[in-house]
């Protein structure tokens, strides 16, 4: 079985431009990634790795594996480009949710239409919901 590693990313501007400076709606709390990890465990049943990407956390949970970004000091979403990095995102099937992203059904048959180490996908699920 090929190894399912799901990442997200959760960044706190801490310099110019601040946080604050954005629209709160782009905002995102360790709330956001306990609602994610929710709702991936309510619709994937094959086993997989939950991975964080941050620079500020408080979040000491097992099944979340943290994976500290402050060492390459990017801004907000070019913290994405760290999952092309093989030394964070490893072997196996590497699937990325949006911190926004809002699971409405099953998708455990995700895995068997992407390719392996797929960094980024795009589908449309209806013909899977069948």
């Amino acid at each position: 079985m090929t190894r399912i590693n799901i990442f997200c990313i959760k960044t706190v501007h801490t310099e110019t431009p601040y946080q604050m400076e954005f629209d709160p709606s782009e905002y995102y709390t360790d709330e956001h990634v306990y609602q994610l990890k929710a709702q991936i465990d309510a619709n994937f049943s094959e086993p997989y790795n939950f991975n964080l990407l941050t620079n500020q956390t408080t979040i000491a949970v097992p099944g979340i594996n943290i994976i500290d970004v402050n060492e390459y000091n990017l801004w907000g979403w070019w913290n994405k480009m760290m999952l092309f990095d093989e030394s964070i995102s490893g072997d196996g099937l590497n699937i990325y949710f949006d911190l926004d992203t809002v699971i409405q059904r099953d998708f455990d048959q995700l895995p068997q239409v992407m390719l392996p180490n797929a960094y980024v996908a795009r589908l449309f699920l209806d013909d899977l919901a069948q």
